[in-house]
């Protein structure tokens, strides 16, 4: 689906959002076919029937590409890769070791059967 408007407007100059004075013919593509439709009118498809009643209010956007985006984007991970490491640091966070879980479990074990007596 898409539409193609006429609101006889210039994209230079301001304009007011304005359904009213828009008019638009939606475009159907079925695989080969192509439909135009007029508002009030109805194509057959498939599953059921697409019907075309009117426009209503619609919003025009203009997209544009910003050269900072990347830049912004890695100094937010750098931003983030040191709060983890200061944190990191502050908290004293240690990685577990193979050590420290065999003596876990061994512990927990020497517990097991103390409790089992």
């Amino acid at each position: 689906f898409w539409l193609q408007l006429h609101t006889g407007m210039d994209l230079e100059k301001a304009w007011v959002l304005d359904g009213r004075k828009s008019r638009g013919v939606l475009v159907v593509s079925l695989g080969e076919r192509r439909v135009e439709l007029q508002p009030g009118e109805a194509v057959d498809l498939g599953g059921g029937q697409l019907r075309y009643d009117r426009l209503t209010t619609w919003m025009g956007y203009r997209v544009f590409y910003d050269p900072t985006i990347q830049w912004m984007f890695f100094i937010s991970i750098a931003g983030v890769l040191g709060l983890t490491h200061y944190f990191w640091q502050r908290l004293n966070l240690q990685p577990w070791m193979a050590e420290d879980s065999a003596q876990t479990a061994q512990t927990a074990q020497t517990k097991t059967r103390g409790s089992a007596s």
